[in-house]
C-alpha cells in the first residue's frame, strides 16, 4: 500500500512539472551523448598515435638531379654505390629495426595516388623531382634519432633527413588526449624535392634493395 501511495505521488508530480521533466531528460540524454562520444574519440586518437608510431620514424631522403641543396649541387645525385654503402650502414646499426627504400618510381607513384584528387597539381610534378629515400624504423625514436641521423647527415648522397616522429608529436600535441591539451600532414618545411614526408609512412613501404 504504501509503494502504491510513493508511486502516485512521483507519478502525480511529474504530471504537474511536465515540462521541466522532459528538459531534465533531454538534458541527461546530451550530456551522456557528449560524454560517450569524447570518450571514443579520446580512445581513438590513441589507437590512432600508436599506430603511426609503430611505422616508419625517420625519412632519409636522397640527391637527385632536381635537388636544390648546396650538399646535392655539389655532389651531384646519389650514386648507386653511395646508395648501397648507406644501406649497409644503416642495417649495421643496432638501433635500426627495419631499412625500406623507396625508389624515385616508387615515391612518383604514391605522390600520384596521394594527390589524385589535384590533377593540376600531380600534372606540374615530374618523376625527377620526386627523390628516393630510405625509410627507417628505429627501436627506440627518441634514444636513437641522433645517433642513426648523425650518421647519414652530410654524406655525399644525402640530401636530408626528416624526424617524422618529431613531426608526428607535435601534430598530436595539439590534441586534448596527448596531455598537452595527413590534407594529410606533409613536412613542407623539406626541400621542394621532399614532397610529402609522410607519403611512404602513411602507404607502407615494400623492402627491397637500393638498385630496386
Amino acid at each position: 500500500m504504501r509503494a502504491q501511495f510513493v508511486l502516485q505521488e512521483v507519478w502525480t508530480g511529474l504530471r504537474r512539472n511536465l515540462t521541466m521533466t522532459v528538459a531534465l531528460i533531454v538534458v541527461v540524454a546530451i550530456s551522456l551523448s557528449l560524454l560517450g562520444t569524447g570518450l571514443l574519440f579520446v580512445k581513438q586518437v590513441d589507437d590512432t598515435r600508436t599506430y603511426w608510431q609503430g611505422k616508419v620514424q625517420l625519412s632519409i631522403y636522397l640527391c637527385t638531379s632536381t635537388s636544390v641543396s648546396p650538399a646535392c649541387k655539389g655532389n651531384g645525385p646519389a650514386t648507386p654505390a653511395e646508395k648501397q654503402q648507406i644501406a649497409a650502414d644503416l642495417r649495421a646499426l643496432p638501433q635500426v629495426e627495419h631499412v625500406y627504400y623507396e625508389s624515385q618510381a616508387q615515391a612518383y607513384a604514391h605522390f600520384k595516388q596521394d594527390f589524385s584528387r589535384d590533377p593540376a597539381f600531380t600534372n606540374l610534378v615530374t618523376k625527377n623531382e620526386i627523390p628516393d629515400s630510405f625509410q627507417v624504423k628505429l627501436y627506440n625514436a627518441q634514444a636513437d634519432y641522433s645517433i642513426v641521423a648523425g650518421t647519414v647527415q652530410g654524406r655525399p648522397g644525402v640530401d636530408q633527413v626528416v624526424d617524422n616522429a618529431s613531426i608526428l608529436s607535435k601534430f598530436y600535441a595539439l590534441l586534448p588526449s596527448t596531455g598537452a591539451g595527413r590534407r594529410r600532414s606533409c613536412a613542407w618545411s623539406a626541400p621542394p624535392t621532399s614532397t610529402c614526408s609522410f607519403r611512404s609512412w602513411w602507404r607502407g613501404s615494400s623492402p627491397v634493395s637500393p638498385d630496386g
